[in-house]
């Protein structure tokens, strides 16, 4: 800019030298005062790029300043988040505050109280069982402890998943992303199907969204679809799609729960107009770290609306609309049968508030000296575990453990269906898996269920432990949806 003005005073200044010339006029005083103006001209120049040279270089400043506010943020949470601990180190630090619960120093005993619940859920299966021997302060503290936890389990499982991932990246690293960033595994089924296994790559977005919007975005741009029967518990697998993609407004999600209809049927019986109706099949999918007991949705809690606002009545007489969850299978499918809409109806909307049955707070229980054991208790509060005795029948070991419903929710005590899914498996002295062969009850009753399981393992049992998992709770889940334009056949 500098050098065109002055290249522009310089033509000027030729001009007005030639003119004084012709004219005989006196130029020195016309020339001084252009020049005392073009001077003036460069230094407002130059005055405007310094200042907004330092305004870009103090903006720069602050971007800078909010980038390592940040990045001090993230430090600071990241050092303020307490480390995952693994089983072992949950035992043994579940020991040693259990020790402190009787320190001589009440403000030691409050501390320990404190540590056990920051723990989480993971503890509960290390607390002791409260017994009428138990000192009266410890067995409050314990009750306490173990109520906190009961409920900030049930609290936890509730919340769903978040996913953060941006950037290009493999369809591979996609999938191990969210399963990091959520603890839901996914497995590729492709190869069952003879379906090629490609890793296509994929640009993704995603900043703090819902689990299952995260899922769907990945799958579309993958190609895939969900792939429920994957007979591993807590589980979903993947295949290539097939035939088009489902219509937007098919399906709908909540926190935890995914709702699509996957089939319509019309009905029209030309012999009987009362055998007449649809049905629709929803199919209820959950993220795999969640396994539900049972699902059901009530007629009277749902609405189905065509797209004039008309209601279509529910039938009673027919569908499936409560169903207990099989093992290894991550979705259930229901039917929800209407009165047949008119011809000229092409959509409809369906709004409904389906039950779940989730069992809340993971109780790992270990029992070992399983020759000399007698009526050996773990657990409390909602669930106690008793192990009754281990001995050698029929070439098999067989091991009688007796659950017993104390402050136990009326939903963990109905819904028992998830006692058949609990783990319960012998750990050899080697530290070896072994699987039950075989499952008996042998008694029920309002308050206590006793079961058998069967082993099948050479020699005595010196050295063996046994591990039984279960829920610390039951809960009753509510789960409101709404699936709009579903398009009719």
């Amino acid at each position: 800019m500098t050098r065109r003005f002055s290249n522009s005073f310089c033509h000027f200044f030729v001009n007005l030298v030639l003119c004084s010339l012709i004219c005989g006029a006196g130029w020195s005083p016309v020339f001084a005062q252009v020049a005392d103006d073009e001077a003036a001209a460069v230094e407002d120049s130059q005055t405007s790029e310094e200042s907004a040279a330092e305004e870009s270089t103090e903006e720069v400043a602050e971007q800078k300043d909010a980038d390592a506010d940040a990045d001090a943020a993230e430090d600071s949470e990241a050092e303020s988040a307490p480390p995952k601990m693994s089983e072992s180190e949950v035992k043994a630090k579940v020991a040693e505050l259990l020790k402190l619960l009787e320190s001589r120093d009440e403000a030691e005993r409050d501390k320990a109280e404190a540590e056990l619940v920051e723990i989480g859920s993971a503890a509960l299966g290390q607390l002791p069982t409260v017994t009428v021997d138990t000192a009266e302060e410890m067995r409050a503290r314990l009750n306490r402890v173990r109520k906190k936890l009961e409920k900030a389990a049930a609290e936890s499982i509730l919340v769903g998943s978040r996913v953060t991932i941006s950037g290009e990246m493999k369809l591979s690293e996609a999938l191990a992303e969210l399963e990091k960033q959520t603890e839901n595994k996914l497995l590729d089924f492709r190869d069952q199907f003879s379906q090629p296994q490609l890793d296509p790559a994929l640009k993704l977005e995603l900043d703090d969204v819902p689990y299952w919007n995260a899922l769907n975005t990945v799958l579309e741009q993958a190609g895939l679809q969900l792939y429920a029967y994957t007979n591993e518990p807590n589980t979903l697998g993947y295949v290539a799609r097939s035939g088009e993609l489902t219509e937007a407004g098919q399906a709908a999600a909540t926190e935890l729960f995914r709702m699509e209809v996957i089939r319509l049927q019309a009905i029209r019986d030309l012999r009987d107009e009362q055998n007449q109706g649809l049905v629709m099949t929803v199919e209820v999918t959950w993220e795999p770290r969640l396994t539900p007991i049972s699902i059901s949705q009530s007629l009277a809690g749902l609405s189905v609306k065509d797209e004039k606002g008309n209601e279509l009545k529910p039938l009673a007489n027919r569908g499936i609309t409560n169903l207990s969850v099989q093992a290894g299978i991550q979705s259930v499918e229901l039917e929800l049968p209407f009165e047949l809409p008119k011809r000229e109806i092409q959509k409809v909307s369906l709004a409904g508030e389906l039950n779940a049955v989730v069992p809340a707070g993971n109780m790992t229980l270990e029992f070992d000296d399983l020759d000399n054991a007698r009526e050996t208790t773990k657990g409390g509060g909602a669930l106690s575990v008793i192990l009754l005795r281990a001995r050698k029948s029929q070439g098999l070991y067989d091991l009688r453990l007796l659950l017993r419903f104390g402050e136990a929710s009326e939903e963990m005590r109905m819904q028992r269906g998830w006692v058949y899914s609990n783990e319960a498996y012998l750990l050899d002295p080697d530290g070896e898996q072994v699987e039950y062969a075989g499952l008996e009850n042998f008694r029920e009753n309002q308050n206590e269920i006793g079961l058998s399981y069967k082993y099948d393992i050479p020699g005595d049992l010196k050295g063996y432990k046994f591990v039984y998992k279960s829920p610390s709770s039951v809960l009753n889940v509510p789960v409101k949806y709404e699936i709009k334009d579903i398009v009719l056949p």
